[in-house]
């Protein structure tokens, strides 16, 4: 005889089921504390972890929306490796992970812009000939 692992639900199940908009909202927080680790490389002070962090958000590009990864909190900490990265391969692939995030919907290109990238891209634009390309 088989045994039950949960109770027989009751008359007043529905009522504790959980609403369509509250189901995806815990899908996108599961997915933004997945890419936690992403956002520790990119804090780290480590250039061949801020690297690695790079290119992991490259791969996530390509399978997680972009509303996750902004969500995520990962642009504010790529624009900053932006600014202060004096390793020219990071910031080259940090300038292609803005041009990803900037081909979002026009709300989330009004975030990139909110956030500062414009100013932030700028003082590239006068940088060396490999990131003026990436900048423009």
């Amino acid at each position: 005889m088989a045994t039950l692992l949960c109770d027989p639900v009751g008359p007043d199940a529905k009522s504790h089921a959980l609403s369509r908009t509250e189901r995806r909202k815990l899908k996108v927080q599961a997915r933004t504390d997945a890419l936690k680790p992403m956002q520790q490389k990119l804090q780290s002070k480590d250039p061949a972890e801020q690297l690695e962090a790079v290119d992991e958000l490259f791969l996530q590009f390509e399978k997680t929306s972009l509303d996750t990864l902004l969500a995520a909190d990962l642009l504010p900490w790529v624009l900053q490796l932006s600014q202060e990265s004096t390793n020219l391969e990071l910031q080259t692939q940090v300038l292609w992970a803005l041009c990803r995030f900037s081909e979002g919907t026009p709300e989330q290109t009004r975030c990139l812009v909110e956030q500062g990238a414009l100013q932030r891209l700028m003082p590239l634009l006068t940088g060396p000939p490999r990131t003026q390309e990436q900048g423009i």
